[in-house]
């Protein structure tokens, strides 16, 4: 019973309608409902005929329904882009951590080889795997820049 109250209330738009008096009292302008002084004036506001009803109200053509389409699907499609944007930056971010993490594993395992006599070897070979390790996500990583600067030259274009 409520629902039907509230959906009732919601289908049937309430018009009131007010007159609205224009006063001059003491050299100030009032508006109120009831007529404030002798010299009151009845406004347009309360004469004007009340907007009709949305159901009533002639149907809007069909260039505004595709410009409004076009509008949303813009919309959809800015907020895509920008939702990749975000996501491959976050991919961007975690493997910069990585490569920082690995780096930062083979430093480490390279100053015990340098306190190892057998460790001369040892210590060149893990040179070349930290540059292969920087190269390999610097690639990534400039990779994804690329795809991220194409995505926001999208976005500008529009």
């Amino acid at each position: 019973m409520r629902k039907l109250l509230i959906l009732t209330t919601l289908l049937f738009p309430v018009c009131s309608y007010a007159q609205v008096y224009k006063c001059e009292v003491d050299g100030v302008v009032k508006y109120s409902q009831q007529p404030c002084a002798d010299n009151a004036e009845l406004t347009q506001y309360s004469t004007e005929a009340p907007n009709p009803p949305a159901a009533i109200a002639p149907q809007q053509p069909a260039v505004d329904h595709k410009a409004e389409s076009e509008r949303i699907n813009e919309s959809i499609r800015q907020r895509n882009i920008n939702s990749e944007i975000i996501r491959l930056t976050a991919e961007r971010n975690r493997k910069m951590r990585e490569r920082d993490q690995k780096m930062a594993q083979i430093r480490k395992t390279k100053q015990s080889a340098a306190n190892n006599l057998a460790g001369a070897t040892r210590e060149e070979s893990l040179s070349k795997e930290m540059s292969a390790v920087a190269m390999q996500y610097d690639t990534d990583i400039r990779s994804l820049d690329n795809r991220i600067d194409r995505l926001r030259e999208d976005l500008k274009r529009d």
